[in-house]
């Protein structure tokens, strides 16, 4: 992962492709982790590994048709070749008889108390 760095380009990427390629809905999850690992052998450090993940969840629908895929670590080609592979397999699909498009307009959840006064 050494070409995209910054989670919102990521993610920014995987939903101006799915637009380019003509998707009616396009919802991206994009999530990094850290994992850090020490090894211990006979009382002495044997190796020290930081590993960052990113990982790429992208919610797509075309014509009715509707699809879910993830990807590790992409880079840019990695996420145009996922994100083209995901619409070509979305056109593969039948039409979802329960489909419903993603809310267009921002909204807003009202509060609610969630205790007693």
């Amino acid at each position: 992962m050494s070409e995209l760095i910054n989670q919102q380009d990521v993610a920014s990427l995987a939903v101006d492709e799915a637009k380019k390629l003509g998707c009616e809905d396009v919802s991206v999850l994009c999530a990094v982790s850290s994992e850090n690992q020490v090894r211990f052998a006979n009382n002495s450090i044997t190796l020290v590994n930081n590993v960052r993940n990113i990982t790429l969840d992208v919610y797509l629908s075309l014509a009715k048709r509707r699809i879910v895929g993830s990807s590790y670590n992409p880079t840019t080609r990695g996420i145009e070749r996922f994100v083209g592979n995901l619409v070509r397999s979305c056109k593969a699909l039948p039409e979802s008889e329960d489909y419903v498009p993603l809310p267009r307009d921002p909204f807003r959840y009202g509060s609610h108390a969630n205790f007693d006064s």
